[in-house]
């Protein structure tokens, strides 16, 4: 309301990319405030490269496009289709950035040609400085809870290993503790024989039909790969 924009769109730096692709950066659309969502749905993911938020993320710099955004070339050629569609003119690309870190763009929207003049530029430049640090925030909170899980999960395993004694029970207690952080299909230990090349399986469990089940155990060593 403050800025008097017709939509928002938030993107954020992802490392996956379209189709799983991890050998470039990509933008990822986060949340979108004022256009309808199967609309966008093309613009879900946006390469850092050859791309307008890209171009803002990389180099920090916020991004003013007045009018005919649609024929922009700086634009993703796919967010220039929508902007078509949609017959928008004007947008805005603001870096989210806090201290050293830069972790997405702030899009600004607006059905009409816009003229950004020095006043409204600080104030976008002011938010995409807040919002950077709500971002960081909100990660290094989320860090911290990790941090602290693991180190409860840590902290409980160890005393449930020596509270027992019982081999297949200490084998229980790392497989019931390791599947409240780690979502696993198929979990094994094995006794390695690295000189001979052999291994023996010691314990084995896996998820068949949503049920874990403890596989049989295998006496024999078998050889290794």
């Amino acid at each position: 309301r403050t800025i008097g924009s017709d939509a928002i769109l938030f993107y954020l730096i992802d490392q996956v990319g379209v189709e799983g692709k991890t050998d470039q950066m990509h933008l990822r659309l986060m949340k979108n405030v004022g256009l309808a969502a199967p609309i966008l749905e093309p613009a879900q993911w946006v390469p850092i490269q050859g791309s307008s938020a890209g171009f803002v993320v990389t180099t920090r710099t916020p991004l003013y496009i007045q009018q005919e955004a649609y024929l922009d070339e700086r634009i993703y050629f796919v967010n220039r289709k929508i902007l078509r569609d949609l017959h928008i003119e004007s947008i805005a690309f603001i870096p989210l950035v806090s201290k050293d870190k830069v972790f997405g763009s702030l899009n600004i929207i607006y059905k009409n040609p816009h003229i950004y003049d020095e006043l409204e530029k600080q104030m976008l430049s002011l938010i995409g400085l807040h919002l950077g640090a709500a971002i960081e925030n909100a990660f290094l909170y989320n860090e911290l809870c990790r941090q602290v899980e693991h180190l409860t999960l840590l902290s409980t395993l160890s005393q449930q290993l020596n509270a027992t004694l019982e081999v297949d029970q200490i084998f229980q207690v790392i497989v019931e503790n390791i599947k409240r952080s780690i979502p696993f299909e198929h979990f094994s230990i094995d006794y390695i024989d690295t000189k001979k090349g052999y291994y023996t399986p010691a314990f084995s469990m896996e998820y068949l039909d949503g049920n874990l089940i403890l596989s049989p155990k295998v006496i024999s060593p078998m050889k290794m790969e």
